[in-house]
């Protein structure tokens, strides 16, 4: 509404709809002229047409007979297209709509006349369509035809103009005699150089079309796949003389179905049409065929031609909810189809939409896949999800597409049609490659197709015969890339049953991806299968055996070789693997430490020794590994096990037995190595007494080894140790018994040896009988034993050895087994008489030198006094043992010698004492029945006498005496009553209850205090619990905390006295409820107040409940307080008094007092959730006292506050709460007070006017219309009054009448007049109908429009619309919905906005989610329809201030605005129409205007003239305008004020509230925080490559808060390290979050390319982690990009014209890009350099090909940027810490000295690297193809060559040298058996230089004939550190030590010169080591006789050609 007569500054204004040129001309730029033969044959097949015929037309045509005359200029040469479909009445209407296709709604139609028909502007500028009985041209200059884009006409009425249809006559069936041509003609007239013009200046002849003609000939083969009519193609040339020539045939027909099954074509589309028709898109069921094709191609020019198979799949439909739902929303298909072709092998798949897309859109698959494809708008692009894209419909349907729909597609045409057409090898080739299609978004297909292809029978499976068949993966053996198996193994495993197979690639492949289980042909399975079918190999012979062996055994997992019979025997047979626990099924490998003589008669458990060593080094691996197998190194362990078998299990044996002599045992007890005796436990070899008699070695025998130098023991021992079955090995009897650790394995003479041979022996000590002597020899014996354990324990408590106080042998465990008892030791000192004591108590004597240790050693103690008491005394008398004179003397004892027996005891023995008498029954009673001291009270107390009269609860003499109580004290006798007495006696006291007080007497009043008294004093124990019933030891009594059972016998009993007189300030009008109850007892009740502190709730509840007179403790108060449910009840009964007697107070102060009161308890306890009685008092009483009125009012009529939005005084209908009140604010709103004023309480009023009148009211006239016309304005002008649906039932409105009291109606009836000329007419009408009700005159109309009263119009039903204009045009909201296609919303419109700030020179740009809604009235605004969008708004600011050129530019639509200036980023003209997601009515204030769009036309409708121009510009420099409210909602963000120049910009966009014609997007708090996150999480890229902007920030400002408060901040701080190179700091700071920070190094470059300047600029993280995107870096430079945005120009066959902004693209990729990203990388070689960057590897941010995401042009900038690379030092070497060139630098080869594919690289060789300094540089594999590396490999062989030139350098990295060594050890041994030559110049290097680390640090090294293995039994000839033995880890290791062994190691026999040195060196030995010398002389002695054996064995049995292997092997 205009404030005070309108604005004088507001001008027309908006966005304006380009002309028709211009649209096109952006059109052209996305569909380039190669989609010109595409878009047509696409549409004809849109409509139905089954045939396409294409004319290159040369002739020149006549101009005389034309039906207009200006169109002879396009007579000449021109490109004439044919189909067979008619057009219909909808195709006319979808050709002329731009942009604004009938066919969308259509999901059988693909195309979009609107856009891609006018690809044909390309080369014509007027189209000719002839169809039917029409001929239609289209002008879009409007040159032809004035103001107009076309025109047709009927040829029928027109055939005399015959140079008009000259083109088409005679051709494809056309006549111009025809009354209507059943088929569709198109011209294009082809634009020459005198016809440019502005749509496009390319001219174009015959020849170019010609030219066009390649990229369909090109595609010939394929392009009618997935067409569903068109079913040929043909293209002719017509000659300048009308001659026709065949140029292209393609066609495609169907060949003879698969099978009787599959469906025809026709009967498929036609199943098809009928759901097309049926519009279901989202149907569940699914229609699927595969058809098998032969596409046909002639090329008459090339004068060659070609066929080809398909097999092409189609699917329509899902059983996906979430496909349906997208394709009803997106009134999309799902459809999509798979072809394959059958006849040659496919140079890779396609993207189809209907059409084959460009090339650049791959899928990498082997097979061409059609869908309904969301697609940008130049069909060049499939969208995906992007982070911009994350929630678009579009994308997600993309990707439903892939993922659901094509997997069961592709799936159905391999499984059900392409095995039976295809051979093995071709069916491999159509599955996809995993490794391509990974990383792309065509990787949501593999899973599910791979899942659904390996569930079923596609593995090829070749059967013995030649023929395949198809087979599971579950059935399948897969055999792996260059694996050979033996004939014997293929033998046996087919035997087996085995199906071994061998896959391509891409099956193997997919399986790995998969992780689809899978069995490969393994020595593994080979051994499963063998145990599965044994029969398959026990017929093979020997030598076959063995090689099947062989392989079961090169896996080296000799764990899986259980029950294999293939374990040879030296008996020639063989035997099973046998793995766990098998050990009566082992066979052993004998070796020279444990000789075959320890096992006589054994020879049949022995591994043969003569076959192949390789397989018999195996073997020793699984005897020496951890396999737990019955295969077995012949150890000390071993041999022990043995003979446990062997020999008989018994405790003793008599020798010889069997082949076991003393002879034997005696060589055995010499050979048991010297910790290994323990392994012979349990064994027959220790021999007793004088005879052969051997008896178990083991502690568990009852054997006592007695050494010869023991002396301390005689005859009395021996023959006590007889007694208890014990046997003596005496060492002087048999002196061969020796050896170290004996004492572990054997009891020896000593305590603790005594001891466990008595408990071996486990002798019956019933019968046994010791001497004094024996008893006294063997305790001296055993007394010195500490730490007896609880077996030695109980052996020697049962030995009868021990005196007892009775002077008798005794064992302890006996005196305990007849006490009962434990066994003690008698006291030190004992006060009592012990003749008094019962004869059950028996005591040790602890007299004697020897018996007390060793009883205290068994656990058996002295005992104390108070124990002898407590444990034997006492238990004596509470039982009744003793009579009761017996115990009282000793308790008179006890209690006299008291403080004797307590003196010398501690505490807590003090404490058990007074305890136990406590609870010991002996004090005499009154009863006569003595009682424990701890239920009896001290005598004599008065309080105690009065609370227990009569009570037996006192002791009598003697122990009533003083001395006697004194102790009696201390033992529990009680002082004082406890809680459960006062329970009792109030029991007794208290009257029955009563509702009613009961009237006290005397006594028991007093006995009250007493309670009360005592209750009092224990206020802390109120929660302890207590027991009531009607005693204490009453069978049903309850327990209860002691609070609880006072309240409960409250309730039961009167005893509580009522105070009769009120509070002092109690009103006295009021009634006081114990008034008339002086001296009165009550019980606890629901109207009982028991204490004073509850004085205020007197006060609001006197009349209805008692207070108890005398005050108790406060806890007790709050445990009896009343139920507040009876509380509530009694103060609202109180307040109904007060009510009632609110006339009868005298001051007014006093009852507000009462009534506040009131209010404060009733706030309390609905505070507290007690409010269930309130709604009786909210529904009947006037309870809300308002004091200056005096008065009670309901609480319907008040409310809290006012309504923000109506504020007029609403008294005496609504009153507001006074302030005085404003505390009971809560208990007001459970009594239904409103919070304010509400729309209800508003409009009751106009009721209640109508029903009123002055006189009742109190109000005046005019004062009731004030209130009526504010309560209409109110409902129109606010958003809370706004009339909603049904309102005009119950709405009354004014009328007019000639009363001044306003006269009120229904408003349904009323009308209202906006038309004064139609309420004219309808006045002078003579038919009117009756009278109309018109609405008052003060009701305006706008006002009565709003209140949705009946205009006259309506009611005349009268239309102001009754002619429209009409003509060729596109509306501004299409055109704009169009455009939002494309500019997605999210982060899109930030960037937009971003890059627009930029331009503009901004260095900040600032947003706020502005909540607040600003005003939601109409009056004070200019353009009162804006009143809907000054509510919650995404508002944008940025620092720089609009010029006039961009106030201008921003009004033009698809302008390019800033296409002169380089420097500038964005287009006004589209870019910023991304904004239309959010809101429909953008506007922004910059310089001293406000601009305002609305494209609509829904808010400024009524200001804006020229509809043309939908917006409205306003300066607001004035003071009148400046303080509007239409400013109002930029007030409070960004500085802004309306009285100055604002030197910024502030966007504002409305969020709107319903769907629109621009977009169904409604923002919500949830997309705004989206927005955020995406921010956020892209802050970096936003900021990285702006020029100005340096600052961003997110704000949000809340309803009622007036300034923002900031959420975000992104800052970019710039780092300047040279010209063209910085590093920005990037921080992201949000609230709520730790700051983050990034740091990005940016390098740019500058030079002239193709003649213009160009800058591009690169930068990579400084963080170095890369992104997953098509380069490890990000890139900007002034690309030629697509209209969106959204990706460059790349190549394309078929776009011609747009082949200059690939080149441009190609060239800044291979120079200025490149330059600029070697700058980057110098960059970060300096950083590093100067020790800037952490972990940084030099090619971290290097490209690879293979992961491009777009492939085309980026591969030509990674071919050239790797060519610069190639030629600086740009590679690192760790090894010397340089920067080298390509061909400075070394790299390894990756599988150096690595045995199997799967070991790891060797770290070691990398410290080797670095300390000889090689120059080797580390680069990994995938950037390898990128390098020509083939001369800067170092192999395997030239490393180690450095390495052993060098060897003798490496001691500072010894470990890593030791390492390396081992490797190449191992790498020799491992060439041993594949006799393969890798490693053959290894023995050369090894052998020649020392390089056997000596133990025992391993720094010296030496040659391995220099060295002794420490496994050879001469090993013991040499020490540790005479360097001569090899390190140990290099003998564990098998490979390593077979190498040495091959090497030369000595470690089978010594070379005779070898011992001759040994020998020499004895004598001097043995002067220092004699035992040493000796053992070494006997195994020199031992060596010669061994190797003499040798020599004459090798004379006499074995030829000279086999002895090497006997000595290599060690075996004679």
């Amino acid at each position: 509404m205009d404030p005070g007569g309108g604005p004088s500054d507001g001008h027309t204004f908006g966005q304006r709809q380009p002309p028709l040129y211009v649209t096109i001309q952006k059109i052209l730029d996305k569909y380039p002229d190669g989609q010109i033969f595409k878009e047509i044959i696409q549409n004809a097949d849109d409509a139905g047409a089954s045939t396409v015929h294409f004319y290159l037309d040369s002739r020149q045509h006549g101009s005389q007979s034309l039906i207009y005359s200006s169109i002879g200029q396009f007579q000449g040469p021109s490109l004439l297209s044919y189909n067979d479909a008619m057009f219909q009445e909808k195709d006319w209407q979808s050709i002329q709509d731009m942009q604004q296709s009938v066919k969308a709604e259509d999901p059988f139609k693909v195309g979009k006349f609107g856009i891609g028909f006018n690809s044909v502007y390309h080369i014509t500028d007027l189209p000719t369509i002839v169809s039917g009985n029409r001929l239609a041209y289209l002008d879009p200059h409007e040159e032809i035809w004035p103001r107009q884009t076309g025109q047709w006409y009927e040829i029928n009425q027109n055939a005399h103009c015959s140079d008009t249809f000259a083109p088409f006559e005679a051709l494809c069936g056309f006549s111009v005699r025809n009354r209507s041509y059943n088929g569709t003609l198109f011209r294009f007239p082809l634009r020459n150089v005198s016809r440019a013009r502005r749509v496009s200046s390319h001219t174009y002849d015959i020849n170019k079309l010609r030219n066009l003609l390649s990229a369909l000939r090109g595609e010939a083969q394929c392009i009618l796949l997935f067409l569903r009519s068109v079913r040929s193609v043909k293209v002719f040339e017509i000659g300048s003389t009308g001659k026709h020539s065949n140029i292209l045939d393609i066609g495609i027909s169907e060949v003879s179905p698969l099978n009787e099954l599959s469906q025809t074509h026709a009967i498929f589309q036609a199943n098809l049409k009928r759901r097309f028709e049926a519009q279901s898109y989202g149907f569940r069921d699914m229609l699927s065929e595969v058809v098998h094709v032969q596409v046909d191609v002639n090329d008459y020019q090339t004068r060659k031609s070609g066929s080809s198979k398909w097999l092409v799949a189609t699917q329509v439909g899902s059983q996906s909810d979430e496909v349906r739902r997208l394709a009803k929303e997106l009134k999309a298909f799902p459809w999509v189809g798979v072809a394959l072709e059958t006849s040659g092998s496919s140079s890779g798949g396609r993207v189809y939409c209907v059409l084959p897309m460009p090339l650049e859109v791959t899928c990498n698959l082997p097979v061409h896949v059609n869908g309904t494809f969301s697609l940008n708008d130049e069909r060049r692009e499939l969208k995906w999800q992007t982070i911009e894209r994350r929630n678009d419909p579009s994308a997600q349907w993309n990707h439903l597409l892939v993922r659901e729909l094509l997997p069961p597609c592709y799936a159905m045409l391999l499984l059900d049609h392409a095995k039976i057409l295809l051979e093995p090898d071709q069916f491999c080739q159509a599955w996809p490659d995993t490794s391509k299609v990974t990383g792309t978004p065509w990787q949501e297909i593999l899973s599910p197709l791979l899942r659904t292809l390996f569930s079923s029978e596609v593995i090829p499976f070749s059967k013995p015969g030649g023929f395949h068949t198809w087979i599971k993966v579950s059935s399948a053996i897969f055999v792996p890339r260059g694996v050979t198996l033996h004939a014997a193994v293929k033998t046996a495993l087919v035997a087996c049953g085995v199906k071994l197979v061998a896959v391509k690639d891409r099956i193997w492949n997919a399986l790995k991806f998969s992780n689809i289980a899978h069995a490969t042909v393994s020595a593994s399975l080979a051994r499963a299968e063998l145990r599965k079918t044994p029969n398959s190999y026990t017929t093979l012979s020997r030598e076959q055996k063995l090689e099947l062996l062989r392989y079961c055994l090169s896996d080296n997992q000799y764990g899986d070789m259980q029950n294999l019979a293939l374990l040879p025997l030296a008996n020639g047979t063989f035997t099973l693997y046998l793995f766990g626990t098998y050990r009566n099924s082992a066979v052993y490998l004998c070796t020279a430490q444990c000789p075959r003589h320890l096992l006589p008669s054994l020879e049949g458990e022995l591994v043969d020794d003569s076959i192949d060593p390789q397989i018999y080094a195996k073997l020793n691996a699984i005897a020496s590994g951890v396999y737990n197998s019955n295969l077995h190194v012949l150890t000390v362990h071993s041999v022990a096990s043995l003979l446990a078998r062997v020999l008989p299990n018994h405790n003793k044996i008599y020798l010889p037995y069997s082949k076991f002599d003393m002879q034997w045992l005696e060589r055995l007890w010499y050979w048991i190595p010297g910790e290994s005796l323990h392994l012979f436990q349990n064994l027959p070899l220790v021999p007793v007494g004088e005879s052969t008699v051997v008896m178990r070695l083991s502690k568990a025998s009852a054997v006592l080894f007695i050494p010869s130098s023991t002396q301390n023991y005689g005859n009395p021992l021996i023959s006590a140790l007889q007694k208890l079955g014990v046997e003596c090995c005496l060492q002087k009897r048999h002196p061969f018994v020796h050896h170290r650790n004996i004492h572990s394995v054997m009891n020896i003479f000593s305590p603790e040896g005594i001891i466990g041979a008595i408990q071996a022996a486990s002798p019956s000590h019933h019968s046994i009988s010791f001497t004094r002597d024996e008893a006294a020899e063997l305790i001296m014996q055993v007394n010195n034993t500490r730490g007896l354990n609880y077996q030695q324990q109980a052996i020697l408590k049962e030995i009868p050895m021990f005196t007892t106080l009775q002077n008798k042998l005794s064992s302890v465990a006996q005196v305990e087994r007849s006490t009962g008892r434990g066994a003690q030791i008698e006291p030190p000192s004992f006060p009592l008489s012990t003749e008094n004591l019962p004869q059950s108590v028996v005591l040790f004597s602890g007299s004697g030198f020897y018996q007390k240790p060793l009883l205290q050693n068994l656990s058996v103690h002295c005992t104390t006094t108070v124990d002898v008491l407590t444990r034997l005394i006492f238990p004596e008398i509470e039982g009744g043992a003793l009579g009761r004179n017996a115990a009282k003397k000793i308790m008179k004892e006890v209690l006299e010698k008291y403080n004797v027996i307590t003196s010398s005891i501690g505490h807590r023995s003090v404490e058990a004492l007074q305890q136990a008498i406590a609870t010991l029954p002996f004090v005499p009673v009154s009863s006569g029945k003595p009682k424990r001291p701890n239920v009896l009270y001290t005598p004599l107390d008065p309080e105690l006498s009065n609370l227990f009269f009569q009570e037996s609860v006192f002791p009598l003499d003697p122990f009533a005496g003083g001395k006697y109580v004194k102790i009696l004290k201390l033992c529990g006798l009680k002082t004082f009553v406890s809680k459960q007495e006062i329970v009792d006696i109030i029991s007794s006291v208290g009257y029955p209850g009563s509702n009613d007080p009961v009237r006290a007497d005397e006594v028991r009043g007093t006995r009250a205090k007493a309670i009360l008294t005592y209750i009092k004093r224990w206020e802390h124990q109120l929660n302890e619990n207590v027991y009531i019933g009607a005693h204490s030891r009453h069978l049903h009594q309850r327990s209860l905390q002691f609070s609880q059972a006072l309240r409960e016998l409250s309730v039961t009993k009167c005893w509580l006295p009522v105070q009769s007189s009120p509070p002092r300030k109690y009103p006295s009008c009021l009634t006081w409820k114990g008034s008339s109850c002086d001296s009165h007892f009550v019980s606890f009740g629901s109207s009982v107040l028991l204490h004073k502190e509850q004085m205020s709730l007197a006060l609001a509840c006197g009349s209805q409940m008692y207070l108890v007179e005398h005050s108790l403790p406060h806890a007790i108060c709050k445990a009896f307080e009343p139920a507040p449910e009876d509380v509530v009840r009694h103060i609202m009964a109180h307040l109904e008094t007060v009510i009632l007697s609110c006339e009868q107070f005298s001051k007014t102060e006093e009852i507000r007092n009462v009534v506040h009161t009131i209010y404060v308890w009733l706030t309390i306890y609905s505070s507290e959730g007690h409010t269930a009685d309130l709604s009786q008092l909210k529904e009947t009483q006037d309870c809300v006292w308002f004091t200056r009125q005096r008065k009670f009012v309901h609480p319907k009529n008040v409310a809290l506050a006012q309504n923000p939005e109506f504020r007029h005084n609403l008294v005496p209908f609504v009153y507001i709460l006074p302030d005085d009140l404003a505390q009971f604010e809560c208990l007001f709103k459970d009594l239904g007070v409103q919070e304010m004023v509400t729309r209800e309480q508003i409009l009751g009023i106009l009721p209640a006017i109508k029903e009123g009148d002055s006189h009742s009211l109190g109000i005046s006239s005019e004062q009731s219309w004030q209130l009526v016309m504010a309560i209409l304005h109110w409902l129109t002008e606010s958003e809370e009054g706004e009339i909603v649906e049904n309102d005009l039932e119950d709405l009354l409105v004014p009328v007019q009448s000639d009363e001044t009291w306003p006269q009120l109606v229904a408003g349904e009836g009323v009308v209202y007049t906006e038309n004064n000329f139609l309420q004219d007419c309808y006045e002078h009408s003579e038919d009117n109908e009756a009278d109309l009700t018109f609405v008052h005159s003060r009701v305006t109309s706008e006002m009565a429009s709003q209140l949705q009263l009946t205009s006259l119009s309506q009611k005349l039903n009268i239309s102001d619309d009754a002619f429209e204009d009409v003509g060729q045009s596109e509306p501004l909201t299409v055109r704009l919905r169009n455009i939002l296609k494309d500019y997605k919303d999210g982060l899109t419109i930030i960037k937009e906005l971003l890059q627009n700030a930029d331009d503009a020179g901004a260095t900040e740009m600032n947003i706020c989610y502005d909540k607040r809604c600003h005003t939601d009235k109409r009056r004070g605004l200019f353009f009162p329809g804006m009143v809907e969008c000054h509510g919650p708004a995404l508002v944008v600011n940025n620092n720089a201030m609009f010029t006039e050129e961009d106030f201008v530019n921003i009004t033009k639509l698809a302008g390019a605005t800033k296409e002169a200036q380089s420097l500038k980023i964005g287009k006004f003209g589209i870019g910023f129409c991304s904004v239309y997601h959010i809101t429909d009515v953008p506007s922004f204030v910059s310089s001293d205007l406000l601009y305002i769009f609305d494209p609509t036309l829904k808010y400024l409708k009524k200001e804006i003239k020229n509809p043309a121009r939908p917006g409205k510009k306003l300066c607001f420099t004035s003071p009148f305008i400046s303080r509007s409210k239409q400013l109002e909602p930029y007030l409070g963000v960004f500085e802004f004020d309306p009285a100055v120049q604002y030197k910024g910009t502030t966007f504002r966009f409305p969020f709107r509230m319903t769907v629109s014609e621009l977009s169904e997007k409604i923002y919500t708090d949830r997309d705004i925080k989206q927005l955020m996150e995406q921010m956020q999480k892209s802050n970096s890229k936003l900021v990285l490559f702006l020029q100005n902007i340096d600052s961003i920030t997110f704000s949000q400002v809340n309803r009622g808060q007036k300034q923002p408060r900031e959420l975000m901040r992104i800052t970019k701080n710039t780092e300047t390290l040279a010209e063209g190179r910085c590093i920005h700091s990037i921080t992201c700071s949000v609230n709520g979050s730790a700051d983050t920070t990034e740091y990005w190094l940016v390098e740019t470059s500058s030079q002239t390319v193709l003649q213009k300047y160009s800058t591009a600029s690169v930068a990579c993280s400084l963080t170095l982690i890369r992104d997953e995107e098509c380069l490890p870096i990000h890139v900007s430079s002034n690309f030629a990009v697509i209209n969106n945005r959204r990706g460059i120009w790349t190549s394309d066959e078929s776009d011609t014209a747009r082949s200059e902004e690939v080149k441009w693209n190609v060239s800044l990729m291979k120079t200025v890009i490149c330059s600029a990203y070697c700058g980057l990388l110098e960059a970060l070689k300096e950083l590093q350099s100067d020790s800037k960057l952490e972990e940084y590897k030099y090619f971290s941010i290097w490209p690879v090909e293979e992961e491009l995401l777009v492939y085309n042009p980026w591969h030509y900038f990674v071919e050239e940027l790797y060519r610069i690379i190639a030629e600086r030092d740009l590679f690192f070497s760790d090894s010397t810490d340089r920067w080298l060139t390509l061909d400075e630098s070394k790299f390894l080869d990756p599988d150096i000295l690595r045995v199997s594919y799967n070991s790891p690289f060797p770290c070691a060789v990398l410290d080797i690297v670095k300390h000889i300094e090689l120059p080797v540089v580390h680069l990994p594999k995938k950037y390898h193809e990128h390098l020509d590396l083939a001369e800067s490999i170092e192999t395997e062989k030239t490393f180690l060559e450095h390495f052993f030139d060098t060897i003798d350098q490496l001691e500072d990295v010894l470990e890593s040298r030791n390492e390396v060594l081992c490797l190449a050890l191992e790498c020799y041994a491992s060439e041993l058996d594949r006799k393969k030559e890798r490693f053959s110049y290894l023995q050369e290097l090894l052998k020649g230089n020392a390089c056997i680390p000596c133990a025992p640090d391993g720094v010296e090294l030496k040659r391995p004939e220099e060295l002794i293995h420490p496994s050879a039994e001469f090993a013991q000839l040499f020490d540790v550190d005479e360097n001569v033995f090899p390190l140990q880890r290099f003998c564990d290791k098998v490979f390593v030590d077979r190498a040495m062994k091959e090497l030369g190691i000595v470690h089978d026999s010594i070379p005779l010169k070898l011992l001759e040195d040994r020998a020499s060196g004895i004598a001097e030995l043995y002067k220092e080591e004699k035992l040493k010398a000796m053992e070494r002389a006997q195994l020199i002695v031992k060596c010669l006789e061994k190797e003499d054996k040798r020599k004459r064995f090798l004379q006499r049995n074995v030829p000279n050609s086999h002895r090497f292997h006997f000595y290599r092997n060690g075996k004679a």
